[in-house]
């Protein structure tokens, strides 16, 4: 297990690695070390299990420009090992910066994060190597020319495509806006036009994650128009506009503080397609776990027998089938 932060110090980038004891259901952590002694801020880390190594962005803290380390871990010294902090683009930016698989491909990443000038959100298309510790980038692209704040992102595995949810406070909604590589892998551009998630306020807290399961991103929010309970949403298609299930909620629904971090980062249980995740719990102040088990997509066949039919005879090139199901069912 690897902890990254930045020191209130420093702010220096710092890791510990730990290991879990099932004897005991704790965790013990070898001693902090630093990662590069330059002051850093806005951190945000993923394993990428393809290569074994991990991305680490973060905003440099005297140009305020993107950046990224990639990290392997030393099996012989039991720690990780780290790149040079590296500049993905001579842009300043502010305070939100995520980063997320973007593709099949191995060491495929998509690092999203804010424009300072303009709040617009603009990207890089990574690729990490499965060799050492290093990374080629693909280059700067926009996705969002709109006040985009607080975005939280999900590669949908089953769509081949990104999901980005956001927070505009020119009007206090919440929006989502797909995302695809563009041709090549050159970049990465925006699929379709972004939608309107909920026509109340939302307010900063808000989530999204894909179920593997389900075979589908979920999206949710707290919602100060029922209570500062969370609603909930499912994305329905898998290329172009973004088309959302109806709003539901939870049979236990917490309710949410307000705070700029309300909802905490969610996780996935795959083999349950469970979501579990953490709030600030409104009145207490305290932290409490919830858990949303999503559901496999199923057929609509009403009876046993239905089947798909294939002719019993070979074909030569220019000749086509029609193949019919018993009853139109998929």
């Amino acid at each position: 297990h690897l902890v990254v932060w930045v020191d209130t110090s420093s702010s220096y980038p710092r890791f510990s690695v730990g290991s879990y004891n099932s004897g005991t259901s704790t965790y013990s952590f070898s001693t902090q070390s630093i990662i590069q002694s330059t002051a850093a801020t806005k951190v945000d880390v993923v394993f990428d299990s393809g290569t074994g190594r991990v991305i680490l962005v973060c905003r440099r803290s005297d140009n305020w420009y993107p950046q990224c380390f990639i990290g392997s871990y030393n099996s012989g010294t039991s720690t990780y090992d780290w790149s040079s902090m590296t500049e993905l683009s001579a842009t300043a930016m502010t305070e939100d910066i995520r980063v997320c698989k973007a593709g099949t491909t191995t060491g495929q990443y998509a690092v999203f994060w804010r424009k300072n000038s303009n709040n617009y959100t603009k990207s890089n298309l990574i690729t990490v190597s499965s060799s050492s510790n290093t990374f080629t980038n693909a280059g700067l692209d926009g996705i969002i020319d709109l006040n985009a704040y607080y975005f939280e992102v999900a590669y949908d595995a089953n769509a081949d495509r990104i999901n980005i949810v956001y927070f505009n406070n020119s009007d206090n909604k919440m929006y989502i806006q797909r995302v695809k590589r563009k041709s090549g892998d050159s970049g990465l551009e925006a699929d379709g036009n972004i939608v309107n998630v909920v026509v109340q306020n939302t307010g900063k807290n808000i989530a999204i994650i894909y179920s593997p399961l389900a075979l589908r991103c979920y999206t949710w929010w707290r919602d100060p128009s029922y209570g500062g309970g969370c609603r909930w949403r499912a994305i329905t298609n898998t290329t172009g506009t973004v088309t959302l299930g109806s709003e539901t909620n939870p049979p236990t629904n917490p309710t949410i503080s307000s705070s700029a971090r309300g909802l905490g980062f969610p996780d996935m249980f795959n083999p349950q397609g469970t979501i579990i995740f953490t709030v600030d719990a409104s009145g207490t102040n305290r932290g409490q776990m919830y858990s949303v088990k999503t559901t496999a997509e199923v057929s609509n066949r009403s009876v046993a027998n239905h089947y798909l039919g294939f002719a019993d005879q070979a074909y030569t090139d220019g000749q086509t089938a029609t193949i019919k199901t018993y009853g139109n069912n998929t």
